[in-house]
């Protein structure tokens, strides 16, 4: 598993648009039957993406995780960006069209990926973030989701946000995950700042006309932009702004470690 250490604010604040995206941008996500995940040291965040050919793909555990397994403490988003695809958790089995999203909580062990097309494969999309409590596994589709409608700057046609694991929707502990999806016209999809300490976001870009979009990240005395490619994603540390510009389509994946439903004595 690759690992992003954890960086002060004066270290970030030294760092040149090279040595940003060295470090706080994932790239090569999808690699053929293979998982790949990437650990972020802020608050335990991590990415991913599986892409299943031949068969299926089975969730592993990793060492670093120090548990039996890979979700023995932690809970686990997934988005399908691809063709469609099957998620097996626990012996059910989802079927995972595009954008279609399913939440797996703590204690899920026997997890599984397969695409129902190898030539139009699934693209698993995944954030993991630690889990203090079990909350049910669930499956939400792009259908089911209201869009909400975001009134940004430049607009001919507004962004719509669809919110699959939130407050007061499907319950989680620490994770928030959703798509926005950018249409022709949009300049700007929004400038957003970590709330506090333990806040980390996480935008992972996909469905770009072009080879690339400018996305700014930093503080307010400092911006830098970095070219994101097709299925890269980039990590927002805490107390810093993140935000993009370009004038053509677009969608991401928001993710955020942040507290969802509170619990306790968990």
């Amino acid at each position: 598993m690759d690992t992003r250490s954890f960086l002060s604010k004066d270290q970030i604040g030294s760092m040149d648009a090279v040595a940003l995206r060295q470090h706080f941008v994932c790239d090569k996500l999808f690699a053929d039957n293979t998982i790949k995940f990437v650990l972020i040291a802020y608050d335990d965040v991590i990415i991913g993406g599986a892409k299943p050919l031949n068969g299926k793909l089975q969730l592993e555990n990793d060492p670093v995780l120090e548990s039996e397994y890979f979700l023995e403490k932690r809970e686990l988003g997934i988005i399908n960006v691809g063709g469609a695809g099957l998620v097996s958790a626990d012996g059910v089995v989802y079927d995972m069209s595009y954008l279609s999203c399913i939440y797996l909580g703590r204690g899920s062990t026997d997890v599984s990926f397969i695409s129902v097309d190898p030539g139009d494969p699934a693209l698993f999309y995944m954030v993991s973030t630690p889990c203090n409590h079990a909350f049910a596994n669930r499956q939400i589709t792009q259908e089911e989701v209201t869009p909400v409608d975001l009134a940004i700057i430049g607009h001919n046609e507004l962004p719509l946000e669809y919110k699959y694991i939130y407050e007061n929707g499907t319950s989680s502990c620490n994770l928030l995950m959703g798509v926005t999806i950018v249409r022709n016209g949009n300049l700007l999809n929004g400038i957003e700042t970590t709330s506090h300490e333990n806040c980390t976001r996480v935008y992972f870009y996909f469905n770009l006309e072009e080879n690339s979009i400018t996305h700014a990240i930093g503080e307010t005395a400092k911006l830098t932009t970095l070219p994101i490619r097709n299925h890269e994603a980039i990590i927002t540390p805490p107390r810093h702004i993140s935000g993009c510009c370009h004038p053509g389509n677009y969608a991401f994946v928001w993710a955020i470690a942040a507290e969802n439903q509170p619990v306790a004595n968990a």
